[in-house]
């Protein structure tokens, strides 16, 4: 089962592969966050650069500050594709507690933030 909030998102990789479905990566790695792409949303002014981490079959971001985030991505798959654990990662977009919306966040992922919210372009 999954929660429903809303948001929009972007991003740039230091790292892609392949998804075969929204939501789950196709190297069976962790389930991620996803809104859908035409919403209005979040600016893209700001970065966040981490290493992408699996915290209990969600995937994180967790910064050299030692901050995890869960990142929200496009419904796009485009900036999701391929994520596996220890990726490095550049996202712009910016944070939030909560994500406001329409938003799919699955059984895995926090409730509460933080949360990144990632623009692609």
């Amino acid at each position: 089962m999954r929660r429903t909030v809303r948001a929009l998102i972007g991003v740039t990789l230091v790292g892609a592969g392949v998804a075969s479905c929204a939501g789950t990566p196709s190297t069976g790695g962790p389930a991620y966050a996803e809104y859908t792409a035409n919403q209005p949303g979040t600016g893209d002014g700001a970065l966040l650069t981490g290493t992408v981490e699996d915290t209990a079959g969600c995937l994180t971001v967790r910064t050299d500050l030692d901050t995890r985030y869960v990142p929200v991505f496009p419904d796009t798959g485009e900036s999701s594709r391929g994520l596996r654990p220890g990726d490095d990662v550049s996202l712009r977009g910016g944070e939030l507690e909560r994500v406001p919306g329409d938003v799919t966040l699955p059984e895995a992922c926090p409730a509460s933030g933080p949360f990144w919210l990632v623009v692609d372009g």
